[in-house]
């Protein structure tokens, strides 16, 4: 019902999503620098970070973590509206293409009809043409207003044979009212169909989720769990060299 308002919603939402997706990026990729910084500290200086740090570390894992699901819950709330936004987007779309489509045909059929009309006009142009010349040359003027169409001896002949053809020309005002008809019924037709396969298709691809996917949750989603796995695999070395280094140390022969 309000078109407008729902796709200005729908640019909020998605600016919003966009935002807050690149803003988290940013938090997780320096928390994830930092992280490094404290796996050197630990496994290759031998030096042991303050509390503060730490805290402050756990704290921005907290922050990702509960944004990354906050953002999750948001779009969860949110697709099924934008779904219906698109649907209905789609549904204008195919009104204005089967309009203009049903316009072109009717203009075309227009300008058939125009022909017999200009025919007509044609006609009683040189009719009006002839009856001036005859009240002026019956007036003693030599100038006539209209040149002359057809020689003096031959003008009541012309005028009968123009008459007979003006009076045989038919104008059909009930086809305009028939191709306008069968345009509409067209069109509701094509509407329907199109629009059933227009929405069938978004609703698969939703549904599916064969969207291309470009960013967004998901795709921080994937970023953050490798990350998590590269950040444990390098804890789990270093600690491993550490235990190589202290068994060394312990048995130097």
């Amino acid at each position: 019902s309000k078109p407008h308002s729902h796709r200005a919603k729908l640019e909020e939402d998605q600016e919003h999503l966009k935002n807050s997706y690149n803003n988290l990026l940013k938090q997780h990729t320096d928390v994830e620098a930092l992280l490094q910084d404290l796996r050197l500290d630990i496994t290759k200086r031998g030096s042991i970070p303050s509390e503060t740090k730490m805290a402050q570390t756990n704290k921005d894992l907290d922050s990702i973590e509960h944004t990354c699901q906050a953002l999750l819950a948001f779009y969860n709330d949110n697709c099924p509206k934008w779904k219906r936004t698109w649907e209905s987007e789609l549904h204008g779309i195919v009104q204005e293409k089967q309009f203009s489509d049903d316009v072109h045909q009717l203009l075309r059929e227009l300008l058939e009809d125009t022909a017999p009309l200009r025919d007509l006009f044609t006609k009683l142009e040189k009719i009006a043409e002839l009856k001036a010349k005859e009240r002026l040359m019956k007036s003693g003027s030599s100038q006539p207003k209209f040149l002359s169409i057809v020689p003096h001896e031959d003008d009541d002949l012309a005028r009968q044979i123009m008459l007979s053809e003006i009076q045989g020309i038919e104008i059909d005002h009930e086809r305009r009212l028939e191709a306008l008809e069968r345009a509409t019924k067209s069109r509701e037709k094509e509407l329907t169909n199109r629009v059933d396969e227009f929405e069938k298709e978004l609703g698969d691809y939703v549904t599916n989720q064969k969207l291309r996917k470009t960013g967004g949750t998901e795709e921080l989603e994937r970023r953050r769990k490798k990350k998590d796995e590269e950040v444990l695999k390098a804890m789990l070395s270093s600690m491993a060299e550490v235990r190589l280094a202290a068994d060394i140390g312990a048995n130097p022969g």
